[in-house]
């Protein structure tokens, strides 16, 4: 691959942990909902189901509590109980999120997000942060087969954005994120959010960086 960043046309996001402080809601959330249901996931189990595929999460819940129905029924809840709350409780942007976009978009470089999240949802979210206008796309999982850590949504967002793999840089706060780009064979910069990159998820970064602002100098 090449290594040449002079050919960076366009970067691919992530939104939840990576531009939107999200993360810790889904979290609190995920954990309400499978307590309401009568069962127990933890800190560290719901950390496993950042940007999974639905199936994949399935398995997991089949594998915790031998019943893979239970993740789609505990999903619904957390979602209705996540969006009650942050009716009164606003999720706040990841620091320097605005500016990293609007650095990009002054340079000429493409900006697109690339989400677990259902693009209507992420829509909304991005126009009611102000991200919106900076960006050319919103490609989401469930336009695809399957979701991260396969690449199918990476590959069909440089498919819409007509782009090949060494023009692009993917930006991923999460394991199965970060290992999505990776199997596209797109570079990935991963930055931390509620977990520290481990020995084993190494080898599928490009580069790690504290935050988001950090990608100026790296460019």
């Amino acid at each position: 691959m090449p290594n040449n960043l002079k050919d960076i046309k366009a970067i691919f996001f992530d939104l939840d942990g990576t531009l939107i402080n999200s993360e810790p809601y889904y979290n609190r959330f995920w954990r309400e909902a499978v307590a309401s249901f009568g069962y127990t996931l933890t800190f560290e189990q719901a950390l496993e189901l950042r940007s999974l595929d639905a199936n994949l999460a399935g398995n997991l819940f089949e594998k915790w509590y031998g019943d893979y129905s239970l993740y789609k029924r505990a999903r619904e809840v957390r979602r209705e109980k996540m969006n009650e709350y942050v009716k009164s409780h606003p999720i706040p942007l990841k620091d320097g999120a605005l500016e990293i976009l609007t650095y990009l978009k002054n340079k000429g470089i493409k900006c697109y997000i690339v989400t677990a999240t259902r693009k209507d949802d992420a829509t909304k979210m991005t126009q009611e942060y102000g991200l919106f206008p900076y960006l050319e796309d919103i490609i989401s999982t469930k336009e695809v087969k399957v979701g991260k850590p396969n690449p199918d949504v990476y590959l069909y967002a440089l498919e819409k954005a007509q782009l090949r793999h060494n023009e692009v840089l993917a930006v991923e706060d999460s394991p199965n994120g970060i290992k999505s780009a990776y199997n596209a064979g797109i570079k990935g910069i991963f930055i931390p959010d509620l977990t520290k990159p481990t020995k084993d998820l190494e080898k599928y970064i490009f580069k790690s960086l504290s935050n988001l602002l950090a990608i100026k100098d790296f460019l």
